[in-house]
């Protein structure tokens, strides 16, 4: 007998009956630990997909479904053959106590096939130098909890897909995403009216203060500067001469979006996609929409507003640094002034 065969299917056997999981993982196949390792990052994979953008009311169900507290304590390939190893219920049929003595072996250069005395086929193949059992791997379907498992992720990526696509086609505002597609189409259309009206309440409500306080700010110049083009020089020496065009909120907008201060925080072009729904773990009301062409994409904030519709909440900061701020920072300037002063010529 060959002693390479001799001494690697010993070593397989007393690795099976005393359920040395370490060298049974050692002495299987490179084609199981890929295969595991693979499954390993679907499986992991899948559940970051679920936890994201599976809706709400079916989460934690598919969660349940997809083994999660397994998964979050199996951190590779080796760790899920460890775990399957040690279900009762999975138990590999070939690992008997006696009988496993070599009745008869045949090697055909880079294979083995090996007849024991108790009729047990062990295959063994020759990567890299050693001999290694392919045994487990030829049982991989023997697994009920993974088949089970494998089934519950192609069900859960198939919903996701699903609904993907369908993110990506619905414009119903009751729905994040709809809401947020209507804002890509809009922007691809150059459609910014359209856009301030998919803005939440409380983005409307800070364009309207930044509208008043620039009433307030063409007030307080006229009174500290009467001539126009004193009144103008300071505000281009502000940059925010835009300012003496401002009549409501939706111009305000308006101006903001057609000089390009809101292009950064909005980086939508027509081809865009809804890539996921990300909800809050701490508000139900809001969710964070994960959208882009290629990468992975850029979040915006939605809201969901007090009719059920959802609308944009992300700008609000760019609108108060680019808008409100400046303003505001004007005018405390200008309060500051005990009397008119005409600047010196």
């Amino acid at each position: 007998m060959d002693p390479a065969i001799v001494s690697v299917h010993s070593k397989m056997v007393t690795a099976l009956k005393s359920s040395d999981t370490e060298s049974l993982y050692n002495l299987s196949s490179v084609e199981l630990h890929n295969k595991l390792d693979s499954f390993h990052i679907r499986w992991k994979q899948t559940i970051k997909r679920v936890r994201y953008e599976y809706p709400a009311a079916e989460k934690e169900k598919a969660l349940t479904q997809l083994a999660v507290e397994v998964a979050d304590k199996v951190n590779n390939g080796k760790e899920l053959f460890v775990h399957l190893l040690e279900l009762p219920t999975d138990t590999p049929d070939g690992a008997v106590n006696q009988g496993l003595e070599i009745a008869e072996h045949v090697v055909n250069e880079d294979r083995a096939v090996v007849t024991t005395k108790a009729g047990e086929v062990f295959e063994y193949v020759l990567e890299n130098g050693q001999w290694r059992c392919s045994l487990l791997h030829n049982q991989w379907e023997s697994y009920s909890s993974l088949k089970r498992l494998e089934g519950n992720i192609k069900t859960a990526n198939e919903n996701l897909d699903s609904w993907r696509v369908a993110s990506r086609e619905t414009t119903d505002q009751r729905k994040p995403e709809g809401a947020f597609n209507t804002i890509i189409q809009a922007v691809g259309k150059g459609y910014r009216m359209t856009v301030y009206t998919v803005l939440s309440k409380d983005t409307v409500a800070l364009l309207k203060k930044g509208s008043d306080d620039a009433t307030q700010l063409r007030s307080l110049l006229k009174r500290h500067y009467p001539k126009d083009g004193h009144r103008r020089e300071f505000l281009v020496k502000r940059q925010i001469d835009w300012t003496e065009r401002v009549t409501d909120g939706r111009s305000l907008f308006a101006i903001l979006w057609d000089t390009g201060r809101l292009k950064m925080d909005l980086k939508l072009e027509r081809e865009s996609k809804v890539k996921s729904v990300i909800p809050s773990e701490k508000n139900a009301n809001l969710v964070v929409i994960v959208a882009g062409i290629d990468g992975p994409g850029d979040q915006y904030e939605m809201m969901r507003q007090s009719d059920g519709l959802w609308k944009l909440q992300s700008l609000e900061t760019a609108i108060r640094a680019k808008a409100v701020g400046p303003i505001a920072s004007a005018i405390t300037e200008l309060k500051k002034l005990s009397e008119p002063v005409e600047p010196a010529p």
